[in-house]
């Protein structure tokens, strides 16, 4: 009876031990996940842009700073309307994990341009484990309202 306690026991170590470098895994694959653009949405005007990203995001490496018009960048297709720069004119910072950009265009909205938001670089926003975020990403477009 006693060798069968042992077995047991030593079972049960294995498997908690097993459990453990499970989680540990897991979490380090989650602490490994690039931050990306989840939604992008337009304001009416055309002129304010609400980037929501898939986790809080900072300008350094280390998670500190909010995040400043330097680190994006943005392009429209189609249309009539343009972009007066590709840098944002300002930025709000809505939550860690929000961010409102605004900027300036020529010309009238025909409905039709696509605005497209990306990070300036691969060393522009980070999440708080020191990820950057990639330049390409999805989920990073709206269209423009019909003015």
């Amino acid at each position: 009876m006693e060798k069968f306690k042992v077995k047991i026991s030593r079972i049960l170590k294995i498997i908690s031990f097993t459990l453990m470098l499970s989680i540990v895994s897991l979490l380090t694959s989650i602490a490994h996940a690039n931050p990306t653009v989840s939604s992008v949405s337009i304001h009416s005007a055309n002129s304010v842009l609400i980037v929501t990203f898939s986790e809080s995001v900072y300008n350094t490496s280390d998670g500190t700073g909010n995040l400043e018009v330097a680190d994006f960048a943005l392009s429209v297709t189609g249309g009539t309307a343009t972009l007066n720069s590709v840098t944002p004119r300002s930025i709000a910072r809505i939550s860690q994990s929000m961010w409102a950009l605004m900027f300036d265009t020529s010309g009238i909205a025909d409905g039709s341009e696509v605005i497209t938001v990306i990070p300036a670089n691969n060393t522009s926003i980070f999440d708080s484990a020191g990820n950057a975020a990639a330049e390409a990403q999805s989920n990073n477009t709206a269209t423009f309202n019909l003015k």
